[in-house]
């Protein structure tokens, strides 16, 4: 997987601040859909290999990590009210003098 595009490595400025990483389940697909929103509001999107969400929390996590950004805090998990399901999470990550823009 690949996280960074070269057409907006190429656009944005180099002074990066956190970004929010959302993972949401789609039930109708069967697949978890990652967005990365910068401090801009500005983001990325793109689809998680894993199919389960505490799979794709560690998957996204490591590439973050890879791409030079820390984890602030741990993933946050909003719930589906009738069966208790995972529907979607967020986690903070903050960059490191090394990171790549995501």
């Amino acid at each position: 997987m690949n996280i960074i595009s070269t057409k907006e490595a190429g656009t944005l400025p180099r002074e990066l601040g956190p970004v929010e990483v959302w993972l949401r389940w789609t039930k109708s697909q069967m697949s978890i859909h990652v967005q990365v929103i910068r401090d801009d509001e500005s983001g990325s999107e793109w689809e998680a290999e894993s199919v389960a969400m505490r799979g794709a929390q560690r998957e996204i996590t490591a590439e973050m990590i890879d791409k030079g950004w820390e984890p602030v805090g741990r993933w946050v998990s909003e719930l589906d009210d009738t069966d208790g399901t995972t529907l979607q999470c967020f986690r903070q990550f903050r960059p490191r003098p090394d990171a790549q823009v995501v």
